[in-house]
């Protein structure tokens, strides 16, 4: 997960600069499987990102949310779809303040 690592580490150092923001971490799955199976998953990696950021210094106030397969950032109808590179470092992390949410890149 290297690629992922450095999507995290450079969430990390952008939110260090802003203490303020307040941070919703976003999960997504695909859509295969259990729609509560897929909820739980995408959970999880919401809290799996969360935690990421508290575990290497980030104070903002921050909660993880899943939404199993609503609205994902790749297109899930072809067999690639989920796979796409990239897709799986950024669809887990968006940052919110006053409203507004930006996909991490």
């Amino acid at each position: 997960m290297p690629d992922s690592t450095a999507t995290l580490d450079y969430a990390v150092a952008t939110l260090k600069k802003y203490p303020q923001m307040v941070i919703e971490v976003r999960g997504f799955t695909d859509n295969r499987g259990a729609e509560k199976q897929n909820l739980v998953l995408s959970k999880h990696r919401a809290e799996t990102v969360m935690n990421y950021l508290k575990d290497h210094g980030v104070t903002n106030s921050m909660t993880a949310k899943g939404f199993g397969k609503e609205n994902p950032i790749t297109d899930n109808k072809t067999a690639d779809g989920p796979y796409r590179i990239g897709a799986s470092a950024s669809r887990s992390l968006g940052f919110s303040d006053a409203g507004s949410v930006t996909p991490a890149r």
